[in-house]
């Protein structure tokens, strides 16, 4: 199992760091996704590591999401939109961008689906994975959950022997993406697609109820022995 929970921000804190120090004229970077996402905690993080600005568009909830707080506490800067859906949250947050046109500031792409951020990440992982059991035996079968698909297709470039189960719970995996990464129909398995629903089986070890945790209940139900699962935060 890879126990990513351990890190302050989750998986997507070891390509972001790199990320941001990738971008020596970018002062302040921007986000905009749901409350219950996990880049917004990872933004904020790995800005305050690189002595940067994180700006997070949001919907607005009050209170605020656990997530939310916590990016907060990490020096996030909080946008609250009322009553808007993801799309309007990135023109809001692209918006922002535009006014303050070179002044070093960045909008990042959803779910940092970008091949920068993809690469650096792909080349931390794969440093980090040097010290385990993983550099000479990739697993033969992970679960993992996915969103904007990101870290599948990070997944994919590490182990592309793999076998990969994953756990639908917002958005609905991109065709492409299981043409590209040969996932059989089977190892498709779709949750509720509200975010905001809890799990309902929750994993003997720390996760995020409203996304990584959800996995458990079919790991339970379908999982084999050596199965790995990606946990990427807590």
């Amino acid at each position: 199992m890879i126990r990513d929970d351990k890190l302050p921000a989750g998986t997507k804190q070891r390509g972001m760091i790199g990320y941001l120090l990738s971008k020596p004229t970018g002062k302040e970077f921007v986000y905009a996704g749901p409350v219950n996402g996990y880049a917004q905690v990872a933004l904020s993080y790995s800005a305050k590591e690189c002595e940067k600005k994180a700006t997070l568009f949001l919907r607005k909830r009050e209170p605020l999401h656990p997530l939310t707080e916590r990016a907060k506490l990490y020096g996030g800067k909080i946008c609250q939109i009322p009553d808007a859906a993801l799309a309007n949250l990135q023109i809001e947050a692209n918006n922002y961008v535009k006014e303050r046109n070179q002044q070093g500031v960045e909008l990042l792409a959803f779910g940092g689906m970008s091949y920068d951020f993809i690469w650096i990440m792909y080349q931390q992982i794969k440093r980090a994975m040097e010290e385990t059991e993983l550099k000479d035996e990739p697993p033969k079968r992970m679960w993992c959950v996915v969103g904007s698909g990101t870290l599948l297709t990070i997944f994919h470039l590490l182990f592309p022997t793999t076998e990969f189960l994953v756990v639908q719970v917002g958005k609905t995996i991109s065709p492409k993406l299981i043409e590209c990464y040969k996932i059989k129909s089977g190892n498709i398995l779709s949750l509720q697609k509200n975010l905001k629903n809890l799990c309902s089986y929750f994993p003997p070890y720390p996760s995020v109820d409203t996304y990584d945790a959800k996995l458990w209940q079919f790991v339970l139900k379908y999982g084999k022995s050596g199965d790995y699962i990606w946990n990427v935060a807590s």
